[in-house]
């Protein structure tokens, strides 16, 4: 092999490394470190989350209701089984129905609700199938990991922000 030949194959090798290196680097970016980022000594935003393992279970959180026989009002479970994006979304969509269940107002519901029923678009199927409970759900999930979201219900969680700033907010 001649030096030029040499040379050729070191930067070439040098290229590709840098260009895996950035790669990486943009996927870890898009996906953010994991759910470790927002729960911190088992709560986000003061609420309990209770981390399971289970293949079998086919939920990434279940908040307020009864799950396996425990209750579990006020608390978000996440299945460790999932991807760390999985779980990220399932924890801002679980703390969505903590807001809709403990934090919002009877009237901020049916306000909601309004919404939902006029609204065409939706951030998911979820969302648009799943009724207005989920319809919250998702919007919240959507919008605080990907700021999207139909405009009716952005100015809504806008409002909710300024009240309740220590709950509704990233």
């Amino acid at each position: 092999m001649n030096r030029k030949a040499a040379i050729s194959i070191f930067f070439g090798s040098l290229i590709l490394i840098l260009v895996g290196l950035i790669i990486g680097y943009w996927v870890k970016a898009i996906e953010g470190n994991g759910i470790e980022d927002y729960v911190e000594d088992g709560e986000f935003k003061g609420v309990p989350v209770v981390f399971f393992n289970s293949t079998s279970i086919p939920v990434d959180g279940v908040a307020p209701d009864r799950f396996d026989g425990f209750e579990c009002n006020g608390v978000i479970y996440i299945n460790n089984e999932r991807t760390a994006k999985h779980q990220k979304e399932a924890l801002f969509h679980e703390h969505g129905h903590i807001i809709w269940y403990y934090v919002i107002t009877q009237k901020e519901r049916d306000d909601y609700a309004e919404i939902y029923a006029e609204s065409e678009k939706y951030v998911s199927e979820i969302a648009r199938e799943g009724g207005v409970k989920e319809d919250f759900a998702e919007t919240y999930r959507y919008l605080m990991l990907y700021d999207h979201s139909p405009e009716d219900r952005r100015n809504f969680f806008k409002d909710l922000v300024k009240k309740y700033p220590d709950t509704v907010s990233v």
